[in-house]
């Protein structure tokens, strides 16, 4: 009976060990899920809704065609801030202030970041001009969007 344990839970860990290699061979892949993570610092605007950015990468976008790309906008609550969305999921648990107090009093500076994706992606620059909300196109090894914030956006690409 105490072999059979044993065995069930190696293949457990055995099972979890292949799953995390298969994940991380997923995402090391250029196709899946996405290949790069750039960080857009410098932006400078342009007319209308419009930003632009020039890439760190030096061969990101310099084809002749449009990058593939996902662009989300990092929005970066710290302090107490950062618990609104799990005051109103654990708020009426007893312990849960007492917890978030002790957080707070250990690392004061604590910050949760929450990321989301903007788009459409590829479109034409007079449409990030005009329209804006959230449209962007990488091309020319820059990024023209339009965010509500033009400082936190994080470019995703394949």
């Amino acid at each position: 009976m105490v072999a059979a344990w044993y065995r069930y839970r190696f293949a457990i860990a055995v099972f979890c060990v292949a799953v995390l290699g298969v994940a991380h061979l997923l995402s090391a892949n250029d196709r899946w899920p996405l290949g790069q993570t750039v960080r857009i610092d410098g932006t400078q605007p342009k007319a209308g809704h419009a930003y632009i950015a020039n890439l760190p990468l030096a061969d990101l976008g310099r084809d002749k065609q449009p990058v593939d790309s996902f662009l989300y906008e990092l929005r970066i609550h710290r302090g107490l801030r950062a618990f609104d969305g799990l005051d109103q999921r654990w708020g009426w648990l007893l312990a849960y202030p007492g917890l978030r107090a002790r957080i707070l009093a250990k690392y004061p500076d604590f910050a949760i970041e929450h990321r989301e994706l903007i788009g459409p992606g590829n479109t034409h620059d007079e449409d990030i001009r005009d329209l804006g909300g959230g449209r962007y196109i990488v091309w020319d090894g820059s990024l023209h969007y339009s965010a509500s914030d033009s400082r936190c956006v994080v470019l995703l690409s394949h």
